[in-house]
């Protein structure tokens, strides 16, 4: 039953706004009378329940105020540019590993599934330390989470540049630049997408695809200065660039919620949700094939066709990929926030088995561009929406950290069982990359059918119909 309070002119008034209105200081009502929340309150003399149902009443209210995100405005679009330029410098170097993988090869003169472990090692520390940064993040540690990260990504981005042995690049480039992104991306994700609601998909697609700016210049600096001033003096520019471009997201970024400091370090009851754990599994295999294409798209246009590539034109398929999946990371956001990013990563990531499966039948320069954009679209479209339905599937904001912590530490043992493991198949094919890209390719489709079981999870425990979104 519900209680309709008028006002002095008859006018039909909101009942939770009346009772604030006609209570005092700290909740306590000024007429006793007027200020109950239940029906029988007043008549059982209740005294602690009206003060407790109104206290109740306030801290939802209080709640919703401080959750309800802008979804827009200077600070919201300042984040999403900060957290951007954050991307730019870490997966967007990191995406582009192509580079350094050819120019290894032939200057170390090691295997490339050998230095494909530089990457690899790399990428794992990204994903894996989300799980500590993101709770970090979570529990009101944004801001040390931040020059933690920028202070070893910026030591690993400027040893590099004095590494003249494998174990030294191992050190420098593998493990202080990947654990420095391990401590920056995941925060900023997070605190980022808190302050976006209805357009949270797009601005998270805005975000991921700093991948794309980084993947453009980065590389671009490369292919410049590496035949012309060397590999240190071009390591060099690099992380004065990330230097530079940091000092400003440190400056300017900063959290919107409250700090959620209970609970543990890790909760692994969120692998107890069947729809979170699919979904995170399914990553594993769909990130697998992804980045054993990203690494070996540049060596692949060196002895996969004819004519072969020269290691300049090698980093042109980069640059194609990188600036074409912008295509891939915007439009399909911008789409997810209509029917769901779950929804529609379930079908890049098949699209994209499938497209991998298509890579054996390239065998020429046209070919290798054209298929090369065709990829670009479908894969840049899972790496924008994965961590997107990493959101979507979290009820509670002030977890999102914790919880893309968790689902990126998945992601972080597909770099160790994606690209070294595509390295080995070739070796062992005699340089051949047919298995690779089957390997690649059914990663991706067995990633996809995971997915859509988190879907069926889903549906299963909610109700919700097959288009509904999520």
């Amino acid at each position: 039953m519900t209680i309709q309070q008028y006002s002095e002119h008859g006018e039909l008034r909101d009942p939770e706004k009346a009772q604030l209105e006609n209570c005092g200081p700290e909740g306590r009502p000024e007429d006793e009378s007027k200020c109950h929340n239940r029906p029988n309150a007043e008549a059982s003399g209740d005294d602690d329940a009206q003060d407790g149902g109104l206290a109740s009443s306030t801290a939802l209210s209080s709640t919703h105020s401080i959750d309800s995100p802008p979804d827009g405005g200077l600070m919201a679009w300042s984040m999403c540019i900060c957290a951007h330029v954050l991307m730019a410098n870490t997966w967007g170097v990191m995406n582009s590993f192509g580079i350094f993988q050819a120019y290894y090869t032939d200057y170390f003169e090691i295997s490339a599934s050998k230095i494909s472990w530089i990457g690899s090692v790399q990428s794992f520390l990204g994903f894996f330390l989300s799980i500590v940064s993101g709770r970090m993040s979570d529990a009101g540690h944004f801001r040390p989470t931040l020059v933690i990260g920028t202070a070893l990504m910026l030591l690993g981005a400027f040893a590099m540049s004095f590494s003249t042995q494998y174990w030294q690049l191992m050190l420098s480039q593998g493990v202080a630049f990947g654990l420095g992104v391990g401590f920056l991306c995941c925060p900023m994700m997070s605190v980022a997408s808190t302050y976006f609601s209805k357009r949270r998909s797009l601005a998270v697609g805005i975000i991921t695809s700093g991948n794309v700016t980084g993947g453009l210049i980065y590389p671009a600096m490369a292919r410049q200065l590496l035949p012309s001033v060397g590999f240190p003096w071009a390591s060099r520019a690099i992380a004065l660039m990330q230097t530079v471009t940091m000092v400003i997201v440190l400056v300017v970024a900063k959290p919107r919620v409250k700090p959620y400091k209970t609970g543990p370090m890790v909760d692994l009851s969120t692998l107890k949700e069947l729809e979170f754990s699919w979904y995170a599994l399914g990553g594993f295999f769909a990130y697998s094939g992804t980045f054993t294409a990203l690494y070996y798209m540049p060596q692949f246009s060196r002895d996969g066709i004819n004519p072969e590539f020269s290691y300049q034109d090698s980093l042109n398929i980069l640059l194609v990929f990188n600036g074409l999946s912008v295509f891939g990371r915007i439009i399909p956001a911008r789409l997810a926030d209509t029917f769901g990013p779950v929804n529609l990563v379930i079908i890049t990531t098949f699209a994209g088995g499938i497209c991998c499966l298509g890579w054996i039948g390239v065998h020429s320069p046209g070919g290798m561009y054209a298929w090369t954009a065709i990829y670009a679209v479908v894969g840049g479209a899972l790496l924008a929406l994965f961590p997107a339905g990493v959101v979507s599937l979290t009820t509670d904001v002030r977890k999102a950290g914790m919880r893309l912590g968790i689902a990126f530490a998945f992601l972080a043992f597909s770099m160790l069982a994606g690209p070294p493991v595509a390295g080995a198949i070739i070796e062992s094919a005699g340089g051949r990359y047919a298995g690779a890209q089957v390997f690649a390719g059914m990663s991706l489709v067995l990633g996809s059918l995971l997915m859509f079981g988190a879907k069926v999870a889903r549906r299963r425990e909610t109700g919700e119909g097959w288009t509904d979104k999520i």
